[in-house]
């Protein structure tokens, strides 16, 4: 199987237009396009004065995807949430460079986990190919991640949990609080505990 990786480009810091500065708190409006010359996606990004003025002369439709959002205003957590969390990034991160069924599946749900936490975002769904693919930002560094989508009737949800437990298991040592304080995705009949 070849690798299944989208490289979409991180959020500008000032509007693609006005050259405004995009700041904690700014909406904004990002448009994906498909980049003919190196292949991939280019990423405009806009403020609300300049995207109205764009929407009226066709850029919308032009764009391959184009969703709203907000820059982030980061907060703070504590240390043991921040090392399960960051480890949960790092292994959704390496799952998205690998092409298995079983790492697609582990992006799946830890995408999931992720955007539960509000450390990813789901901007928007797009069809790469006949891939339903949900592109989500990354809360802390505004980087976009493509994550396959998998209908949940065709996980194998035992054989996900046991894998990512093992993998987040690392953890165990370092946080007294794991076992109490990691959420269950019961509404998606997840349990990393």
């Amino acid at each position: 199987m070849s690798s299944f990786y989208l490289t979409i480009p991180r959020r500008g810091n000032q509007c693609s237009k006005g050259q405004e500065t995009l700041g904690p708190g700014d909406e904004y409006y990002s448009a994906l396009y498909d980049d003919e010359v190196n292949g991939g996606f280019q990423r405009q990004d806009f403020c609300q004065s300049c995207w109205e003025i764009e929407t009226a002369l066709g850029v919308s439709t032009a764009a391959r995807s184009y969703w709203k959002s907000r820059v982030v205003v980061k907060k703070e957590e504590s240390d043991a949430c921040q090392n399960r969390d960051e480890r949960a990034m790092f292994l959704l991160k390496e799952a998205l460079t690998r092409n298995t069924p079983e790492d697609i599946a582990e992006a799946f749900v830890l995408a999931l986990y992720l955007a539960r936490r509000r450390l990813l975002y789901l901007r928007r769904q797009m069809i790469q190919g006949e891939t339903l693919i949900n592109l989500y930002e990354t809360a802390a560094t505004e980087e976009m991640l493509a994550v396959r989508k998998v209908a949940v009737s065709e996980l194998q949800i035992a054989a996900v949990q046991k894998s990512l437990a093992s993998k987040l298991g690392a953890l165990v040592a370092q946080t007294e609080v794991y076992a109490t304080s990691i959420p269950v995705l019961s509404s998606y009949g997840y349990d990393f505990r």
